[in-house]
């Protein structure tokens, strides 16, 4: 991806993250990305290429639109009584809970990108890293 149009989709996510009252934070992090829900903040891996980072942004957004519905949306029942009662998080159904999420939030991040038209997105080249990292969650769900 070159750099302006890194520039310019990076700037619609910014504007969109703004509207919905999240920021987009870049640093050195144990993780490729991550949306901390209580904080409302996605924080970025800054050693990712520029495309990476438009993924994982629109990926974390993902995670935010899923949040703001999370409490109303039963399929997510297990992972919200797991706000009060951590043994939940344990259990088979909740593992499978987050991975379902984990699709939303992908599948979220692709309609976002349509949305605020972003430039440059290689869809293939998303899934292919998209199917990557949800194959790591399998073996976590599966471990």
């Amino acid at each position: 991806m070159r750099r302006k149009t890194y520039e310019s989709n990076l700037s619609k996510l910014e504007s969109w993250a703004k509207k919905n009252n999240v920021k987009i934070v870049f640093g050195r992090h144990g993780e490729l990305g991550e949306y901390d829900m209580h904080t409302k903040t996605i924080i970025v891996d800054s050693r990712l290429s520029n495309e990476k980072k438009i993924f994982v942004i629109l990926h974390e957004c993902g995670h935010a639109l899923v949040h703001k519905t999370i409490y109303g949306d039963r399929k997510y029942a297990v992972q919200v009584e797991s706000f009060i009662d951590f043994s939940k998080k344990y259990t088979d159904e909740y593992k499978v809970e987050i991975l379902r999420e984990e699709f939303d939030a992908w599948e979220r991040g692709v309609n976002l990108s349509r949305r605020l038209r972003l430039e440059g997105i290689n869809y293939r080249k998303m899934k292919r890293y998209a199917s990557s990292l949800i194959v790591e969650y399998c073996d976590w769900v599966l471990g």
